[in-house]
């Protein structure tokens, strides 16, 4: 597995100064990741991008994903945002904070080369790939930098409430991102994935139970400012997912047959890609690493 090397930062955002907030960092280093992808889509969304990654995991490690699984109780509400928080969303289910810990601490292996593919990008595109802070905690929600999402089943009405951006670095990010070429930090607001500038990427790897059809929903939509569907992800499982958090997105509705009970499970991943030189467009050399 990659090696994780740790770093402390430091609040922009004093909403997040409470005592549930850590602020450890977790950096991907020294991986090697060999696999190809069978399939890759990518979609530019008002200058935003997706990437869809299909065929980098093996049955077995699905299969493995899939008996953790059934063996974990996800007892902890999860919510897209504050504000579908206040509008009532039926929140996601997911693993206690001890849990989710001992989950990435000790991965599993499709989660330990989704490690080394982290790690890979970093050595191949000579920058730092490390987490957001580990969880982000105000009076009204958590933000972790890795969490993991149950679903049975999702309403129009929710997908609806769910729709939301993970950040957003023109508004303003809520921690502090150390500038590699100089001794300061980035400003807290940017154009993200701007010409030397952090690129924040959220990543998500799709788990289903067995059977299941891309049919049933629950993937994820991707939207422009004016509500309007730009790209439906499927829910495939072992479907690996590239995007950036601010575009506005939101889980779809599901659509079983009757008499099943289907799930799928998001294993979600905050990162921030920071370059190591003022010179360095992190998009453009990511979309000639990805398809080429």
């Amino acid at each position: 597995m990659s090696e994780l090397k740790k770093s402390t930062t430091f609040l922009t955002n004093a909403n997040y100064n409470t005592s549930t907030t850590l602020l450890t960092l977790f950096h991907f280093e020294s991986g090697s990741f060999h696999r190809k992808a069978t399939k890759i889509q990518h979609t530019s969304i008002q200058g935003k991008d997706v990437y869809v990654l299909d065929g980098l995991f093996q049955e077995k490690e699905s299969l493995e994903l899939r008996k953790i699984m059934s063996q974990k109780a996800f007892d902890i509400k999860v919510f897209s945002s504050v504000q579908s928080l206040e509008k009532n969303e039926k929140p996601c289910r997911s693993l206690s904070p001890k849990d989710r810990w001992q989950f990435f601490s000790h991965p599993p292996k499709a989660v330990s080369e989704l490690f080394n593919f982290f790690a890979m990008i970093a050595n191949r595109l000579d920058i730092e790939v490390m987490t957001h802070p580990w969880n982000l905690s105000s009076k009204m929600c958590n933000a972790p930098a890795f969490f993991i999402n149950f679903l049975e089943e999702v309403s129009f009405k929710q997908a609806q409430i769910g729709l939301h951006e993970d950040y957003n670095t023109e508004t303003g990010i809520s921690f502090g991102i150390p500038n590699l070429y100089t001794d300061a930090f980035h400003d807290c607001h940017f154009v993200n994935g701007d010409e030397g500038k952090p690129w924040l990427i959220t990543v998500m790897l799709y788990s289903t139970s067995k059977g299941y059809c891309p049919e049933y929903g629950m993937g994820t939509g991707f939207y422009q400012k004016d509500g309007k569907r730009a790209l439906l992800a499927d829910c495939i499982d072992m479907r690996l997912v590239f995007f950036e958090g601010d575009i506005l997105h939101a889980t779809e509705p599901s659509h079983f047959p009757p008499n099943i009970q289907p799930w799928r499970i998001s294993y979600v991943f905050k990162l921030t890609l920071n370059p190591k030189k003022k010179s360095q467009n992190i998009k453009k050399a990511f979309y000639k690493l990805i398809t080429t």
